[in-house]
C-alpha cells in the first residue's frame, strides 16, 4: 500500500515536470536576451549620432582622357606677289607651309612663305616699327639670320639679318625688305598638294604658284565627348598632353599655332596609325581635302571641325587637394556643395550643434580611388562631419 502510494505521487509530479519546463523556458529566454537586445538598440541608436574625421591631402594632376579638335580649311592657290619669270622653282608636292618655306624665284629674287602675323605689305628698312616688322624678325630667325626673341623695330640687328639675306641670295644688301620676297597665308599650316609654274614661265600677281591641300587652322583641347571627364577641373593651369607617348606642355587649352603645328603632325601619324579615333567616326581625316562637311566658310575656302579621341591630360604641376569621404558632401537644391565643419574633436550628439556649412569652391573626384571626393585644399586638417545624411535637415538648410 505505502509503495502504490509513493509510485502514484511520482507520476503526478511527473506530470506536471513538462507544463513547468513550458512556462519557465521563454520566462528565461526573456531574462537573456532582454538586456542584449536593448544593448543592440542603444547601438543602433548611436549608429546614426555623426562621426567626424578629418581632412585629408592628396596630390591631385587630375590627369584623363582629353579630345583634340582640329579645325582644318580647303585647300586654295598661292598667288605670285610679283610680276616677272620664274628664274626658279623651289616647292615641291608634299612640302609642309611654314614661315620660311621657299617656294620660287621671281626676276631672280627669293618668295618665302609667310604664315599668319602681320603680312609684309611693305618695305621695311632701319627704324620701322609695327607688327609687320615682329613678322619679318619670324620670317628672318626661321632662316637662321636673326637670333633675338622678337623685335618691335627695325634696329642694327634686323638691318645686319636683312643684309645678311639679301647678300645669300645674290641681292645688293641695302638693309631694305621688300614685301615682294614673301607670301602670305593665314595662320594655318597647310602642304603644297601641287606646283603649278615652270622656270622660265612669264607670270603675275593673280598667277598661282602651288596650290594648298586641307589646312591646319587651329588645334584645341576639350573634353573627350566619350567620356564624362570635363577640362574644369584644370583651369588656366599648365596642362601636358601625350598623344600616344608624343607629349606636349601647354600654357592653355587653345594651342598656339607654332606648337599647334607640331601636334598636327603627330595627330595625322596616330590617326594613321589608329591609335586617335574621329570621336564622330566622319569629318574631315588629317591630310585630306575638305569634301563638304565644311562648319563655315569664307571666299573660296572652307573649315570644318573634327575631335579626335585617344589622347590624355594632366596637370603639368599636381595640385594639392583635399580629401574627404563622398559621404561627406551635401549638394544642396541651390547647386551649391558643402562640407560641415566642426571644433576639435567634437563627435556624437555634441556635433549636431558644432557643425557648420562649408560651401566648396571646387570639388572633383580623386582618381584611383573610389568613394573619394577632392576638396578645396585649404580645408587639409579640419574636421568635419563624415556623413552629411547623419545631420538635421536644419543644419543642411544652412549649405546656400
Amino acid at each position: 500500500m505505502t509503495t502504490y502510494l509513493r509510485h502514484g505521487r511520482l507520476r503526478r509530479v511527473l506530470f506536471f515536470v513538462p507544463l513547468v519546463a513550458l512556462w519557465a523556458v521563454p520566462i528565461a529566454a526573456f531574462v537573456v536576451l532582454a538586456p542584449q537586445a536593448d544593448q543592440h538598440e542603444v547601438t543602433a541608436l548611436a549608429a546614426t549620432q555623426p562621426t567626424t574625421s578629418t581632412v585629408g591631402e592628396r596630390a591631385q594632376d587630375f590627369a584623363r582622357p582629353v579630345g583634340l579638335e582640329v579645325t582644318l580649311t580647303s585647300g586654295a592657290p598661292v598667288l605670285s606677289p610679283a610680276d616677272g619669270t620664274v628664274t626658279q622653282v623651289w616647292a615641291h608636292k608634299g612640302d609642309t607651309l611654314t614661315t620660311g618655306t621657299a617656294l620660287a624665284e621671281v626676276n631672280g629674287e627669293p618668295v618665302y612663305a609667310q604664315v599668319g602675323g602681320v603680312p609684309l605689305y611693305r618695305e621695311i628698312g632701319k627704324g620701322a616699327t609695327g607688327g609687320d616688322v615682329e613678322s619679318l624678325c619670324r620670317l628672318l630667325a626661321a632662316k637662321h639670320y636673326y637670333y633675338w626673341a622678337s623685335c618691335s623695330k627695325a634696329d642694327k640687328n634686323v638691318v645686319r639679318a636683312i643684309k645678311a639675306f639679301q647678300k645669300d641670295h645674290g641681292m645688293k644688301p641695302s638693309g631694305t625688305f621688300s614685301p615682294t620676297w614673301t607670301v602670305y597665308l593665314p595662320n594655318a599650316t597647310s602642304e603644297v598638294s601641287a606646283v603649278l609654274i615652270k622656270t622660265g614661265q612669264k607670270i603675275d600677281t593673280t598667277t598661282p604658284l602651288v596650290e594648298t591641300g586641307t589646312a591646319m587652322k587651329s588645334v584645341r583641347l576639350v573634353a573627350d565627348p566619350t567620356s564624362e571627364t570635363s577640362m574644369s577641373d584644370f583651369g588656366d593651369n599648365p596642362v601636358t598632353v601625350n598623344i600616344s607617348g608624343k607629349t606636349y606642355a601647354l600654357d592653355q587649352a587653345e594651342i598656339p599655332a607654332k606648337v599647334a603645328a607640331q601636334v598636327y603632325r603627330t595627330i595625322r601619324k596616330q590617326v594613321k596609325a589608329g591609335t586617335l579615333v574621329d570621336s564622330a567616326s566622319a569629318g574631315m581625316q588629317p591630310g585630306a581635302d575638305a569634301s563638304g562637311s565644311a562648319s563655315e566658310s569664307g571666299g573660296s575656302t572652307t573649315s570644318a571641325t573634327t575631335t579626335y579621341t585617344g589622347a590624355t591630360a594632366q596637370l603639368t604641376t599636381p595640385q594639392t587637394v583635399g580629401t574627404v569621404p563622398g559621404s561627406a558632401v551635401y549638394s544642396a537644391a541651390t547647386g551649391t556643395s558643402c562640407v560641415f565643419t566642426v571644433t576639435g574633436s567634437t563627435t556624437g550628439a555634441a556635433a549636431l550643434d558644432a557643425a557648420r556649412a562649408q560651401p566648396l569652391d571646387t570639388i572633383g573626384m580623386v582618381v584611383g580611388e573610389i568613394g573619394v571626393a577632392a576638396v578645396d585644399g585649404s580645408l587639409i586638417g579640419t574636421p568635419i562631419i563624415s556623413d552629411a545624411s547623419t545631420l538635421p535637415a536644419t543644419t543642411l538648410s544652412t549649405c546656400e
